[in-house]
């Protein structure tokens, strides 16, 4: 897919025109160039992407919508944004290194220009204390009547501030006795909480007892329970006991020189293959298709009700009519056409193969030496960890050099170490695989030719391989609403009976996850979706109806061993040596024999040790048998033992009740009488509190009040108050001052350790292997090119270069971008980027292949 044009759905901004192959987009408005990357990336996930346009599309033309990206499948949002840290070389160290300089060097002009302002307020404040001074030595100089008046405010003042003082002195006796109030208050609070705190802990031991009486109890009950003689485990032993003695008669009869003629070997033959059968059939495991068919049975019937699944309809009429078009052009189709489109069709099958082969990498010594030696280290990292000593160091290395040896290979063009031995069988015989291929092509174009001389036939393969095409195309998503791959046309019927799921039914899904989980199936942790655990469930019932066709095989020929087994028992009792006429036995039940009637040594070796296998078996059966009735035994001693530990935990419950008794009766209604005693007591000593500092507050307002009155005293009282606040001020701009200083100092300091900084995460980078970095750096970014190569129907998404070459000089971009326009006609590329280096690239390019646009 191709975006052609770009506009922003309000209105705002130019619209942007976008080349088919490689857009280049300088000196963009940070706002604008953040909306056009938003909107490029949002492109592959669907829905609303906050832009409107023209896309193209296999060679249509679309308007770029949610209907539109819905229609081309993308529906899936993959990474189609590459910056700098996606890439090889972006050095965090390097760029934190250039910010702590550059932040250095504004903190350090940042402190300058602080100093200079508080350099210029301590002057201020310094005239601003040198002025007031003056004027309280004028005031103070004063002669007369202005000196009799200022002696007679100053008794008055000293009356008022006795009076001020008293009150305070009343003030501070009143506050001292609500501190007594409040810790004589919370003494009592104090001691009611220790009673409440008695009262929890004997009702916790009450619980405790209660909680040890419950589980003597119900350890008694089972020793009980175990100790009663039953007649089921007696009746086991003696079933364990004759099961060992048949076990170890029929390891006697395993012997093979015990008896050579042939109805013995052939039964050997025909037990042993039993026994493989048996493992057969206990590798399948025990069938729960019944109960997980049961669970999506019931979490489906709880969703009925909705109505049938709108694009189902749509896709069962497209796909009757894809199947009812090509079966119509199958019945048109000769004999001889048919003939000639299978020939056709090996042809051009043997060209593809040739083509390939012929296309396999050549690989230089170098990359041949660098594979193998890949390779060896896996090989030996592998025995190391599966050494006795081998740890997770071992394993760690391991899927280190696992991941390297894959990197090595998916450079070469191998996807496995296989596929690279497999291409290593074709190397030097490039002439020969040249004269194939030619050979193919002439096959293909004569297949062509004769397909093309038959009336109408060239059209109808075709018009049948487009409808081929077209069906695969609808498959995946007729897939997608069955849960399963469509079968053919009866699909249809599969799809008009879908229903929109009703609302989720939680114990449904529960259940259908436990039946999945019992089946051995990892359905994960909840909540669950219903889609993911019907579709688990689709697939292990599938699973199971292929493992049920072969247990009903199996089920057939152990019974057809079963009776031809019994049959050769009852003559070789009779005395017969010679095979009898058996009934003729089922594939699966056929025995390995190296002979007509002769069965291997080593098939009898197998033999006996299964018959030893089932010995041993059958003498753990009885041990254990005889274990559990030891248990029984011992269970029968131990219940005094029990009894009594019931009878201890119930006088703990006897003695913990009346603990719970004696500390509620400790905090009865006289300790809570005390505590309201105590709070009243608080109440009065707050009250009286209150009545002493309203006395204060009004001793302060007639102080305040006659200096307010007083002659001279106001110009007295505002000369000295403007002086105090002249040499506090004068002192604040001293100290804003000295720490002004300060932080200049130590800004100064901070660039030269930053600039130290820098400097080595530079020298640091300088030593990097360009040319190592400049393959890495390519590789990685055809890499984000192949992700958004094929995405939904619509093939590709653009992949938008967010500024991405930061660690690149300017001479390694052009051959990187060379790179990318060599693979920018599958896949459109949108680069952001302000670097000189690759407008210049661009511009060499030419606007057939690059188009430039600069804001």
């Amino acid at each position: 897919m191709k975006v052609l044009a770009l506009r922003d759905t309000t209105g705002a901004g130019e619209p942007v025109s976008l080349h088919p192959a490689v857009t280049l987009v300088r000196n963009a408005d940070p706002l604008r160039r953040a909306w056009l990357r938003d909107v490029l990336a949002r492109l592959s996930s669907g829905g609303e992407v906050g832009a409107a346009g023209e896309v193209e599309a296999h060679g249509i033309l679309f308007d770029l919508g949610p209907e539109s990206l819905a229609l081309l499948g993308l529906d899936r949002p993959v990474p189609a944004v590459v910056t700098a840290t996606d890439l090889p070389g972006h050095d965090p160290a390097l760029a934190d290194a250039r910010a702590a300089l550059t932040d250095a060097t504004a903190r350090q002009s940042a402190a300058a220009a602080t100093l200079e302002q508080c350099r210029a307020a301590l002057d201020a404040a310094v005239a601003e204390r040198d002025a007031a001074v003056s004027a309280l030595d004028d005031v103070l100089r004063g002669e007369g009547a202005a000196r009799e008046a200022l002696d007679a405010a100053s008794a008055e003042r000293s009356r008022l501030e006795l009076e001020v003082a008293s009150a305070r002195d009343e003030c501070a006796s009143a506050e001292d006795e609500l501190a007594n109030a409040v810790s004589a208050r919370e003494w009592v609070l104090a001691e009611r909480a220790t009673v409440a705190d008695r009262i929890e802990a004997a009702r916790t031991r009450r619980a405790e007892a209660i909680a040890a009486a419950t589980t003597a109890a119900a350890a008694l009950e089972e020793a009980r329970a175990v100790a009663e003689p039953s007649a089921q485990l007696t009746e086991a032993l003696a079933d364990a006991r004759v099961r060992l003695a048949q076990a170890e008669h029929e390891l006697a009869e395993a012997d093979p020189h015990r008896d050579e003629s042939p109805v013995n070997r052939w039964l050997a033959a025909l037990e042993q293959r039993r026994m493989e059968l048996a493992r057969i059939d206990a590798s399948l495991g025990e069938p729960e298709a019944e109960r997980v068919g049961a669970a999506l049975d019931h979490l489906q019937s709880s969703g009925e009700g909705g109505g049938p699944v709108v694009a189902a309809l749509a896709l069962a009429d497209t796909w009757r009519d894809l199947h009812q078009q090509i079966a119509a052009l199958e019945a048109g189709v000769s004999t001889v056409e048919r003939g000639a489109e299978e020939r056709l069709d090996v042809a051009r099958q043997t060209a593809a193969e040739a083509e390939s082969e012929f296309n396999a990498p050549v690989l230089t010594p170098e990359q041949i030496t660098k594979v193998e030696a890949a390779h060896a280290a896996v090989l030996e990292a592998q025995d190391r960890s599966e050494g006795r000593f081998g740890g997770s160091r071992a394993k760690k290395r391991l899927e280190e050099l696992r991941g390297e040896e894959r990197r090595v290979l998916e450079r070469l063009g191998f996807s496995t170490y296989a596929d690279y031995m497999m291409s290593s069988s074709s190397r030097g015989v490039g002439q020969a695989n040249r004269a194939i291929l030619d050979a193919a092509r002439v096959n293909v174009a004569a297949a062509e030719e004769e397909l093309e001389q038959l009336p109408g036939a060239g059209d109808r393969a075709r018009r049948r391989q487009e409808l081929l095409q077209r069906r695969d195309a609808v498959a995946p998503r007729v897939a997608a609403l069955l849960g399963h791959e469509p079968t053919g046309p009866e699909s249809e019927d599969e799809l008009r009976n879908l229903r929109e799921p009703g609302p989720a039914d939680e114990a449904s899904l529960a259940g259908l996850a436990s039946a999945l989980l019992a089946a051995g199936v990892n359905v994960g942790i909840p909540p669950y979706d219903r889609d993911d655990l019907e579709l688990l469930a689709r697939a292990y019932l599938a699973e199971e109806r292929a493992a049920d066709a072969q247990r009903q095989q199996v089920t057939e020929a152990t019974n057809a061993l079963d009776a031809a087994i019994g049959e050769l028992r009852a003559a070789r009792a009779r005395g017969v040596v010679d095979l009898p006429d058996l009934t003729p036995l089922p594939d699966l039940a056929q025995p390995v024999v190296t002979g007509p009637d002769r069965v291997d040594e080593a098939d009898a070796q197998t033999l006996r040790e299964a018959r030893w296998r089932e010995v041993e078996t059958a003498r753990d059966k009885l041990a254990e048998l005889e274990a559990a009735d030891a248990r029984q035994r011992e269970a029968s001693a131990r219940l005094d033992v029990f009894e009594a530990a019931l009878a201890d935990a119930t006088r703990a419950e006897a003695s913990a009740a009346a603990a719970v008794a004696a500390a509620e009766a400790a905090g009865g209604p006289e300790l809570d009488a005390r505590v309201q005693n105590e709070s009243d007591a608080v109440d009065r000593a707050e009250r009286a509190l209150a009545r002493a500092r309203a006395g204060v507050h009004e001793a302060e307002t007639r102080l305040a009040d006659h200096h307010a009155a007083s002659g001279t005293e106001p110009v007295v009282s505002e000369a000295e108050a403007r002086r105090s606040r002249a040499e506090a001020a004068l002192v604040d701009a001293a100290a804003a001052e000295q720490d002004a200083a300060r932080a200049l100092a130590d800004a100064e300091m901070a660039v030269p350790v930053a600039g130290s900084a820098l400097a080595v995460a530079e020298s640091a980078a300088a030593e990097l292997d360009r040319a190592a970095l400049v393959e890495d750096f390519t590789w990685r970014l055809l890499g984000h090119l192949a992700a958004v190569r094929s995405v939904g129907l619509a093939g590709s998404v653009p992949l938008v270069l967010d500024d991405p070459f930061a660690v690149l000089h300017d001479d390694e971009i052009p051959p990187v971008l060379d790179r990318v326009l060599q693979l920018a006609g599958a896949v459109q590329v949108v680069v952001l980027s302000d670097r000189d280096s690759v407008a210049v690239w661009a511009s060499g390019q030419g606007p057939d292949h690059v188009r430039v646009l600069a804001a």
